[in-house]
């Protein structure tokens, strides 16, 4: 039985892209994850009902759940992430390869978390592109630059710009009838919060919004299809080329924040597990440091933040 066939015919909206994906579009949820979960294992009763639109299914495609508001969104290291309405949450269930070894630094799990960011970064990009900023083709409201040239990539997967952070992604492992599933969690900024969230607490970045980028309305579920249909690309790319991420090392190393800065990782508890200047990542997607010896130190995982009080980006 496909993944999709689990679910009742009215419970699902129909990719508008040409039928590559199937979904779910809800008002509100505690998170677009759990929600997806709930799906996944045929928790149906626990599901949310308030449906905004319902088409008939479409067996053996991916399925996505997205949402207008979430009540507990999650975050990278359990994080709560702030989800009033306006911006834009969606995650996503792909399949991962049955022999994926999800502990060791170079398996697959441990680079989709880049690969995903490197896929929404692109998204955005396009979707600036295509829209009129201010009278302008493709460019900023705060520097006039092309949005190829300033969205870049906070390792390991936030997408940033010279105003804050636009967007996060979470990756979670999960399995159902034996296969192995990645659920990718995407928030987008997309209208300006009345103000900073008490929950925001990263050290380098604030809030930055898709809206200052663009001239007109966004249509989130437009947007949605955007993100969805770019991580597709990249995803079954990533297939094709064996789940090897040194296939996308160069255009991640083009677009990574923090190159040439002092900064220091700490690990989900906050204990600092090293410091030095950020080089790029490597052909697993780790983040390389020259340490102050000169030697080049791999970074599996952890929250990179500046040194020295070099200032909040803002």
């Amino acid at each position: 039985m496909s993944l999709s066939s689990r679910f009742e015919p009215a419970d699902v909206r129909g990719a508008s892209t040409g039928g590559i994906y199937n979904l779910i579009v809800l008002d509100e949820v505690d998170s677009t994850n759990t929600e997806l979960r709930r799906r996944l294992s045929q928790d149906l009763d626990s599901c949310s009902v308030r449906n905004i639109d319902q088409r008939v299914i479409q067996p053996d495609l991916p399925l996505a759940v997205m949402a207008s508001v979430q009540t507990a969104g999650q975050g990278r290291l359990g994080r709560h992430w702030s989800s009033p309405r306006g911006s834009l949450y969606l995650s996503l269930a792909l399949s991962m390869p049955p022999d994926a070894n999800t502990q060791a630094q170079a398996s697959p799990l441990a680079q989709a978390s880049p690969l995903v960011a490197l896929a929404v970064r692109d998204a955005l990009a396009r979707w600036v592109e295509s829209d009129l900023a201010v009278g302008h083709p493709g460019k900023s409201v705060s520097t006039g630059r092309a949005p190829e040239e300033q969205l870049r990539i906070k390792w390991p997967n936030d997408v940033v710009c010279e105003k804050g952070k636009l967007a996060g992604i979470l990756i979670e492992c999960f399995v159902v009838d034996d296969k192995a599933l990645v659920i990718c969690g995407v928030g987008v900024n997309v209208e300006p919060f009345d103000r900073r969230p008490a929950d925001t607490d990263d050290q380098t970045y604030n809030p930055a919004f898709l809206a200052n980028f663009c001239s007109r309305p966004i249509n989130l579920e437009q947007l949605a299809g955007v993100v969805i249909t770019n991580i597709l690309v990249y995803w079954y790319k990533w297939e094709r080329h064996n789940y090897r991420f040194a296939s996308f090392r160069d255009e991640y190393n083009a677009h990574l924040d923090l190159v040439a800065r002092s900064v220091k990782v700490s690990d989900i508890s906050g204990r600092l597990q090293a410091n030095g200047v950020v080089m790029g990542v490597d052909e697993h997607a780790r983040l390389l440091l020259r340490d102050a010896d000169g030697r080049v130190v791999p970074i599996s995982s952890g929250e990179v933040t500046l040194r020295y009080n070099q200032g909040l980006r803002e």
